[in-house]
């Protein structure tokens, strides 16, 4: 049990680790949120408009749309799982640096 609670503690860790090293917050986060912003404005205007040839379909927008929402709550999954592991693991006098 101990072992999986460190090998999440230390998953969470490496994570964090990881998007404080590529600027998350100041960077890639913003990054992300505009492309949700332009993928939607253009997924509403290709629902309302007759889709012109060469355009990405309906299905090919969401499915972007789709996989910047799973990167983001894949990565909230982690850190969330390595930061209540971590408590886990210092309420037994566990501690991983």
């Amino acid at each position: 049990m101990a072992e999986n609670i460190a090998l999440k503690a230390a998953q969470g860790m490496d994570l964090n680790d990881l998007l404080n090293h590529i600027a998350w917050t100041d960077v890639v986060k913003p990054e992300l949120d505009d492309a949700k912003a332009r993928l939607t404005k253009r997924l509403v205007d290709a629902t309302l408009k007759p889709q012109q040839e060469g355009t990405e379909t309906r299905e090919q927008l969401a499915g972007m749309l789709y996989g910047i929402q799973f990167i983001e709550l894949t990565f909230a999954r982690i850190l969330r799982e390595g930061a209540r592991s971590k408590e886990e693991l210092a309420k037994m006098n566990l501690f991983i640096s």
